[in-house]
């Protein structure tokens, strides 16, 4: 059998383990406070973590298609971790953390991996996490620029209307001042 067939019938066998590795990531990444505290649920948690191992297994077993999803599923995650208000260092250590959990059922000694298999391809796990890291950091900081320049434009109406011929209403004063944090 050659290097990449097995490669390939490890990913296979570690993707059918998907459920049992990522309850392994959700218990490391809940002793952050920025994810045990935060608004998050466990299902969303879950669900995100599902989806993330199964896109990074596909890419490191497959093509290039498989890491168009990748960096789909990426760009995703990193907008709703943005408005979710999760911060960023939080969200890069927490899928830095990826490679921790997917290498330790890459290497479980119940898949009988070779570790020359292993050495071999422990670059290409690193670079397809970084890749997805990079993806979720740089779709995070996008949202987040366009949710400050939201909020931005929001106020600059809010302060034309304060500012506007005319006296805004009672209720219309109370609006402005919650938008504009005064």
């Amino acid at each position: 059998m050659t290097d990449d067939a097995r490669w390939q019938e490890l990913v296979g066998a570690v993707a059918g383990q998907l459920p049992e590795f990522v309850e392994n990531f959700l218990g490391r990444i809940l002793l952050d406070p920025a994810y045990g505290e935060s608004g998050l649920t466990l299902d969303d948690l879950r669900r995100s973590s599902q989806s993330s191992f199964s896109a990074m297994l596909a890419a490191l077993g497959g093509g290039s298609s498989d890491m168009e999803v990748l960096g789909s599923i990426a760009a995703d995650l990193g907008a709703r971790r943005a408005r979710q208000g999760v911060p960023l260092e939080s969200l890069v250590r927490a899928i830095r953390l990826d490679f921790s959990v997917l290498w330790d059922a890459l290497s479980a000694p119940a898949f009988g991996a070779d570790p020359t298999l292993l050495v071999e391809k422990a670059e290409l796990v690193w670079a397809t996490v970084d890749l997805f890291a990079s993806c979720v950091q740089e779709r995070y900081v996008a949202e987040l620029e366009e949710i400050q320049r939201a909020d931005a434009d929001l106020q600059h109406q809010y302060l034309t209307q304060l500012l506007a011929p005319g006296e805004p209403s009672a209720a219309d004063l109370t609006r402005i001042a919650g938008a504009l944090r005064v």
